[in-house]
C-alpha cells in the first residue's frame, strides 16, 4: 500500500469523523419522559404481566403501571436514552398490543422536519405541518415537544405526533 493510498484512508476517516460530529452535536436530543401505553388488558394480573416486560429492557431504573389506562411509567437508568423498540417489543412480547410511547422531547430543532438523539440513536419525524409550529417556538434552535412515539422498524426514523401543551398525553 503506497504513501498516497495511506493519506486518502486517513483524509477520508478524519472527513467523516468531522461530519458524524458537527451532526451529533447540531442534534442533539434527550428523552426527558416517558410513558408507554399498550391495549388490551385491565386487570391487575394484565398490567403485571407489561410491567414485568418492561423491567427487562436492558438499562431500566424503574417501571410503575397504571391500571386505570393501561400505561406505564418507564425511567431509564440515568444517562442513559430509552430503547424504544425495545420497549414497544417488550409490550408485545408480553402478549399485548403496543399503542404508543408518550414522551417529551428537549433537543435541538434539525431540517426536514426531523430531530435525532444521538445518545440512542432514535430519530424522529414530524408531519410537515407540526414541523412548522415547533420550529416556530423554538428558541435559539432549543425546543421542548411533547408527543407520541409511534416506533416502526429498528433504524427508521419514528413517527411523532405533536400533542399540544394544554392537552392529556
Amino acid at each position: 500500500m503506497g504513501v498516497m493510498n495511506m493519506l486518502k484512508i486517513i483524509g477520508n476517516f478524519v472527513a467523516c469523523a468531522v461530519l458524524l460530529l458537527g451532526f451529533s452535536l447540531s442534534s442533539v436530543a434527550n428523552v426527558s419522559h416517558v410513558v408507554v401505553v399498550s391495549k388490551g388488558h385491565g386487570c391487575p394480573w394484565c398490567n403485571n404481566m407489561v410491567e414485568m416486560k418492561l423491567k427487562k429492557v436492558p438499562n431500566t431504573k424503574s417501571v410503575e403501571a397504571n391500571l386505570r389506562d393501561s400505561s406505564f411509567d418507564y425511567t431509564p437508568i440515568d444517562g442513559v436514552q430509552p430503547d424504544l423498540m425495545a420497549l414497544k417489543k417488550a409490550v408485545q412480547k408480553s402478549g399485548y398490543s403496543f399503542r404508543y410511547i408518550a414522551l417529551t422531547v428537549d433537543g435541538v430543532v434539525g431540517e426536514a422536519g426531523r430531530i435525532q438523539d444521538p445518545a440512542s440513536g432514535n430519530i424522529f419525524q414530524l408531519s410537515p405541518a407540526e414541523w412548522e409550529g415547533v420550529k416556530s417556538r423554538a428558541d435559539q434552535g432549543k425546543v421542548s415537544v411533547r408527543g407520541r412515539a409511534y416506533p416502526d422498524a429498528a433504524g427508521s426514523p419514528i413517527r411523532f405526533e405533536v400533542i399540544p401543551d394544554d392537552a392529556k398525553q
